[in-house]
C-alpha cells in the first residue's frame, strides 16, 4: 500500500472512530445493581459502566467456592461474559469478601475482583443501602454522595487549579454540586455549538487512582461528560449536568480566564469549524500532496524540454 493510501485510510479509520459512540453504550445495557438490602435498583451512570469494562486490574478465578461470604448484590452487566463463555449477564457480588459469582450453563465460577471494581460497586451498596442515591444518580450525584456521606477524599482540579482538600472551595463546591439537574435530554434534543476557546475540563480523583473528568462548557454552563459524539458542530454529550449559578460562579472564579469572547457571528459559525476540523486536516493532506505531486510532474517536464522550448 502506498503512503498516500495508507494515510487515508488511517485518516478514515481515525474519523469513524471519533464518530462512533461509546462501545459499551452501543452494545450493552445499562449495568445496575439491586439487592433486598437495596431500596431498588441502581443504574450506574456512564461512567461507572465504562470502568466496569476498562479498569486496569483483572479478577482473579478461585479454585474453590468460598465459604461466609455474606449479602450478596445482583450486578447486570455484559461484562461478566468476558470472563467465563456463557456467562448469565447477572452475577452475584458479595462486598464483604469482594467476591463474585458467575453462574454458566453448566456450573458456577467465582472470582475474587480486583480493587477497583470493588471500589466501584462497594460505593452503590454503602451509598444505596443508606437510600442517599437515586435509582439513576448522575456522576455528580455519586460523587457528591461520596464526599459528603461516604467520607471518601476526592480531589478536584479545575481548568488545572486544584481545590484545597476541605478548603472552603472544595466544600462549596460539592455543596453546589448537589444542586445540579440533568440536562442530557435537552442536550441530546439540540446539542450544543460552542467554542473549545471558553470550555475546560473539571477532573475528580478517586481513592482508587482512576480519574474522571467533565467538560465545563462555560457559555452553557454545563458539565458534561468527556465521551462526547461530535455532530454537525455540536456536543452530543452521554451524560450532561447543569450547573446552579453559584457552582458556575466558582468554575469562573478558579478556573481559567476566558481567552476571547465569542460574537454571534462567530458563534453561528463554530458548528461549521467543528464540523470541518477533521475533514480540514484530510484534505489539506491530500491537497498538499496532490500540490506537491503536480509541481514535481511539471517541474520534471520543465527540465526535460528543449532550451529552445522553455523559452517560448
Amino acid at each position: 500500500m502506498s503512503s498516500m493510501r495508507r494515510a487515508i485510510v488511517l485518516a478514515c479509520v481515525a474519523l469513524g472512530t471519533m464518530l462512533a459512540p461509546g462501545s459499551v453504550d452501543a452494545k450493552s445495557p445499562p449495568e445496575t445493581i439491586s439487592s433486598d438490602q437495596l431500596p431498588y435498583t441502581i443504574t450506574l451512570p456512564w461512567q461507572d459502566r465504562a470502568a466496569l469494562w476498562d479498569a486496569e486490574g483483572s479478577p482473579n478465578l478461585l479454585v474453590e467456592a468460598p465459604a461466609s461470604l455474606g449479602p450478596g448484590y445482583d450486578v447486570l452487566s455484559w461484562y461478566w461474559g468476558t470472563l467465563q463463555p456463557g456467562t448469565d449477564d447477572v452475577a452475584t457480588y458479595y462486598p464483604e469478601r469482594g467476591i463474585l459469582r458467575l453462574t454458566t450453563y453448566y456450573r458456577e465460577a467465582w472470582y475474587q475482583l480486583d480493587s477497583e471494581r470493588q471500589a466501584i460497586l462497594n460505593r452503590y451498596v454503602t451509598l444505596g443501602q443508606a437510600g442517599l442515591l437515586p435509582p439513576q444518580p448522575m456522576i455528580l450525584d455519586l460523587l457528591g454522595v461520596s464526599y459528603q456521606h461516604g467520607g471518601e477524599r476526592i480531589s478536584i482540579e479545575v481548568g488545572g487549579a486544584p481545590l484545597e482538600p476541605g478548603g472552603a472551595e472544595e466544600r462549596l463546591f460539592w455543596r453546589e454540586a448537589a444542586a445540579t439537574t440533568g440536562g442530557s435530554e435537552d442536550m441530546l434534543e439540540r446539542g450544543w455549538k460552542f467554542s473549545s476557546r471558553d470550555n475546560f475540563y473539571v477532573t475528580f480523583f478517586l481513592p482508587e487512582r482512576r480519574e474522571i473528568s467533565l467538560l465545563y462548557i462555560r457559555d452553557a454552563g454545563y458539565l458534561v461528560d468527556m465521551s462526547v459524539i461530535y455532530a454537525a458542530g455540536n456536543i452530543v454529550p452521554v451524560q450532561a449536568s447543569k450547573a446552579s449559578p453559584r457552582l458556575r460562579a466558582l468554575l469562573e472564579l478558579v478556573g481559567p480566564a476566558p481567552t476571547a469572547s465569542v460574537s454571534a457571528a462567530d458563534e453561528s459559525s463554530v458548528g461549521s469549524r467543528g464540523t470541518l476540523s477533521v475533514w480540514a486536516v484530510i484534505f489539506m493532506a491530500l491537497g498538499g500532496a496532490i500540490a506537491l505531486g503536480s509541481s514535481a510532474a511539471l517541474f520534471s517536464r520543465t527540465l526535460l524540454r528543449p532550451a529552445s522550448a522553455r523559452g517560448n
